[in-house]
């Protein structure tokens, strides 16, 4: 039995094959996308309901496509090779525990932390507290035990 997917975020995530199917139990209408994480594969259900659709659409937006009509995705082809950033879960299904895809967004979409210039600019108004803090600390290193 192969290993279940880790849970995380993971970039550089490669598309492999994709097509439309119907579930067994309801016969809803979904998207499934098979892509290619560092640790390993994972295929993503994305449903086509009246509560769902407005976020499968944006998850297959994420995923590059970029045509006229979702019929142009038929042919399992046109979202192969392309590089984007999903998050995988864990749920329970039926008391099994099996791996889920969550989001689906563009290549780096929540990037690592930055150097971004107004954020250091608003750390002066701590500045008042760590000269404080800094002050504090001398003081008690010079007391006498």
């Amino acid at each position: 039995m192969p290993e279940m997917h880790p849970i995380g975020t993971f970039d550089n995530t490669k598309i492999i094959d994709h097509g439309f199917d119907e579930s067994s139990k309801k016969g809803t209408l979904f998207l499934w996308i098979k892509f290619q994480t560092e640790a390993g594969t994972i295929t993503g259900r994305f449903y086509m309901t009246d509560g769902a659709v407005e976020h499968t659409l944006e998850k297959i937006a994420n995923a590059g496509f970029t045509g006229d009509s979702l019929l142009e995705l038929k042919d399992g082809q046109v979202l192969v090779g392309n590089l984007c950033q999903i998050t995988v879960d864990h749920e329970d299904v039926d008391g099994r525990v099996v791996p889920k895809v969550g989001w689906v967004n563009e290549n780096f979409a929540t990037a690592g932390p930055s150097h971004n210039e107004k954020a250091a600019a608003n750390v002066k108004q701590f500045d008042a507290l760590w000269r404080k803090t800094m002050k504090d600390r001398a003081a008690q290193e010079d007391v006498p035990f």
